[in-house]
């Protein structure tokens, strides 16, 4: 997991939650407004990014049944 706590290099900032990268930020780097999903924080210095994280990763499937059982 990446830790933002260096915010003064916003070259490749972004987003924790969505990985947007249009967002606004307070010139002292602590107050942290995304445009895309509007996640906001007044402490972005201690955000963890979830991004890349085997959790994210993973891909999610539903297997439907119309079973006789269910019925």
């Amino acid at each position: 997991m990446n830790n933002y706590n260096k915010t003064k290099d916003t070259d490749d900032l972004q987003c924790p939650l969505c990985q947007c990268d249009e967002y606004m930020i307070s010139s002292d780097g602590e107050k942290f407004t995304c445009a895309s999903c509007g996640f906001h924080t007044k402490n972005f210095s201690s955000i963890q990014c979830l991004h890349q994280t085997p959790l994210l990763q993973t891909k999610f499937k539903h297997i439907h049944s119309l079973s006789n059982v269910c019925h």
